[in-house]
């Protein structure tokens, strides 16, 4: 879901977590797509298919591209 309700963790919410990395992408340029995804797990404690959809949003606004198993920044 991209827009929290007030029961969600906004910590969690998707709309956090595609901002988190649009700014880690800023930050590093390029990144793995599993390594990214550890780091996030890790961090933030979201699961794969919340990540999965996340990438998909920044990849559908054309704001990420993905190559070879990069993200890149757009």
């Amino acid at each position: 879901m991209i827009i929290p309700t007030k029961h969600e963790d906004i910590q969690k919410s998707s709309l956090v977590i595609g901002a988190e990395v649009i700014t880690y992408l800023k930050k590093n340029g390029s990144e793995n797509i599993e390594k990214l995804f550890q780091l996030f797990k890790n961090k933030i404690g979201i699961g794969l298919n919340q990540y999965h959809n996340v990438l998909t949003v920044l990849w559908l606004g054309k704001i990420i591209t993905i190559r070879e198993h990069r993200i890149y920044l757009e």
